[in-house]
């Protein structure tokens, strides 16, 4: 079923307000959780948000969704 199958099974089984969804291969630059959890305790009708991503080469990745 793979890996989306697998987060939505875990989604379904948290009771959290937040939850971070992340490819396996997924590092960060910079811990900025904070300020996204910020964002969203501020605009509490928003329910997704996408990070910056960014190529091991420092070019930006474009991801396939648009939100």
């Amino acid at each position: 079923r793979g890996y989306a199958s697998g987060v939505n099974q875990g989604m379904a089984l948290l009771q959290t307000e937040l939850i971070l969804a992340l490819n396996p291969d997924t590092y960060f630059l910079r811990n900025n959780m904070q300020l996204v959890r910020e964002w969203f305790a501020d605009k509490p009708r928003v329910g997704v948000v996408g990070l910056k991503l960014v190529n091991p080469d420092g070019s930006l990745q474009y991801s396939a969704r648009q939100f």
